[in-house]
């Protein structure tokens, strides 16, 4: 019976178990047609993938906020109120609102990020250019779709650049897509500011008009009153036989109140028969003037300047010449990459099994 020896189980392998680099060497060399062909196979479906895909073009344009020279037409009836209405009686609430072009753009940014312009956009351009969207399943894979295709990037902090992008198959399309919903969120924001403006004009003059109301119908009380203390007073003095202020009246006395009587029968008729042909009390109303004119400037303000811009269009959108997508130069490079790595790889798989075959 023989024994094995520790030292002997303990042996260090042998030369045929190492891999021989210059046996791997010839291996592959050997395998060079495989190599190649696998080589070529890769890049020409890389090139296929590249060549026969369909191209994808990106399309973008840019806004910053509008002057503020666009503005004026806009801001004219709040300078006219300011300017002509200096009366302490007038109430705060009686303004038009105040636009800057921060303020401007930032109403348009609302729209511009808002799903419903991009809803609006969705159903009138992208939804009927898609054929096929019927059922409900097919409108939610492309209004998924358009959401990777239609991007919206706001202005960082401390800075004002908006930026839309927008992807798609035609060149052409993608630009006049890009600028239709640049317009359309424009549009949007400029209805919703002079909305404010109308709607902040009528509230005005609607208040205007009710103080207007309201003092004239204090006046006419107050006529109505002054003649039941002038009939009063003429009873007293046809009582009392005054026709004509006493002569022995002095500058201390009022004949106003309870003394009204003392101005004489004659002065009261007098009075009663004016106040009884008065056809208007606006001349005797203080703050009617001031009312009155600024009545007049809210009827003269146009609500609808056409000159508001929301946005400056830094950058309008232009059709693009060269596509994004598919990168063609890239996936022929790593098609003959691929290729090579899995030819060199097929190579020595094919050696390893080999291998103990020749050994054997």
């Amino acid at each position: 019976m023989t024994s094995t020896s520790p030292q002997s189980r303990a042996q260090p392998p042998t030369a045929a178990d190492e891999i021989d680099l210059r046996e791997l060497a010839f291996s592959l060399w050997a395998s060079r047609r495989v190599v190649c062909i696998i080589t070529l196979l890769v890049t020409a479906l890389a090139a296929a993938y590249a060549f026969l895909s369909q191209p994808v073009y990106q399309s973008s344009a840019q806004t910053l906020p509008p002057p503020a020279s666009s503005l004026s037409g806009y801001n004219a009836g709040s300078h006219l109120l300011d300017y002509n209405t200096k009366s302490p009686d007038l109430p705060r609430s009686v303004t038009l609102p105040q636009l800057t072009p921060q303020t401007a753009y930032e109403a348009f940014l609302r729209h511009l990020a808002s799903d419903r312009i991009r809803t609006q956009f969705f159903e009138n351009t992208y939804l009927p250019a898609h054929a096929g969207g019927d059922s409900q399943a097919q409108r939610d894979a492309l209004w998924q779709r358009m959401a990777s295709e239609i991007v919206v990037t706001l202005p960082k902090q401390n800075m004002d650049i908006a930026t839309l992008t927008v992807e798609g198959h035609d060149p052409n399309l993608t630009a006049e897509w890009t600028n239709q919903y640049m317009q359309q969120a424009i549009a949007a924001a400029r209805e919703e500011l002079i909305l404010n403006l109308d709607s902040a004009a009528k509230v005005a003059s609607q208040i205007a008009e009710e103080q207007i109301k309201a003092l004239r119908t204090v006046a006419a009380a107050a006529r109505e009153s002054r003649l039941a203390r002038l009939k009063d007073a003429l009873r007293i003095a046809e009582n009392i036989g005054l026709d004509d202020p006493p002569q022995s009246g002095n500058l201390i006395t009022s004949y106003d109140g309870e003394n009204l009587y003392l101005r004489g029968a004659r002065a009261i008729r007098a009075e009663i028969e004016r106040l009884r042909s008065r056809d208007s009390d606006d001349p005797y109303i203080e703050e009617l003037p001031d009312l009155l004119k600024q009545e007049a400037l809210l009827s003269s303000i146009d609500t609808n300047p056409g000159s508001l811009e929301v946005a400056t269009i830094d950058r309008s959108a232009l059709v693009p010449e060269d596509p994004i997508k598919p990168k063609k130069a890239l996936i022929l490079a790593l098609g003959i990459v691929l290729g090579g790595m899995l030819g060199v790889f097929t190579a020595l798989a094919r050696a390893m099994f080999r291998r103990p075959k020749a050994s054997a």
